[in-house]
């Protein structure tokens, strides 16, 4: 009976010992899933002055034939000339305008992976 309380004792003990430590691994600050400027970071937004055939391809609405005329129309100064050049539709437009955007090539080569002119487009 004795070995019984001692046992009932020691579990109770460890039990203490034990959830504060449960309690604070709960209580961790959660992983921050934001940029700093607020934004939720969401899919890497294809760059249509860049992007292979199958990279725009994989947009909905556009297909292989289209996405061949995107890169034909090159370069764009901002992404609303796939509507004004007539490469593609008002609507599909619409259901890419937030994953696309349209850098400009600086002229040392590459654009700048920060370009805020241009991240609007």
């Amino acid at each position: 009976m004795k070995l019984l309380i001692k046992l009932a004792s020691l579990c109770f003990v460890f039990a203490l010992v034990a959830t504060p430590v449960v309690v604070n691994a709960q209580d961790a600050a959660p992983v921050k899933t934001e940029k700093k400027s607020g934004k939720a970071k969401g899919p890497a937004k294809i760059d249509i002055n860049r992007a292979s055939a199958e990279q725009l391809a994989s947009l909905p609405g556009i297909d292989v034939a289209t996405a061949n005329k995107i890169i034909a129309g090159r370069p764009y100064g901002n992404k609303t000339q796939l509507k004004s050049k007539n490469i593609i539709t008002s609507e599909a437009y619409e259901s890419i305008k937030d994953r696309i955007v349209a850098r400009q090539e600086k002229k040392g080569g590459k654009a700048p992976k920060g370009d805020k002119k241009n991240k609007a487009n």
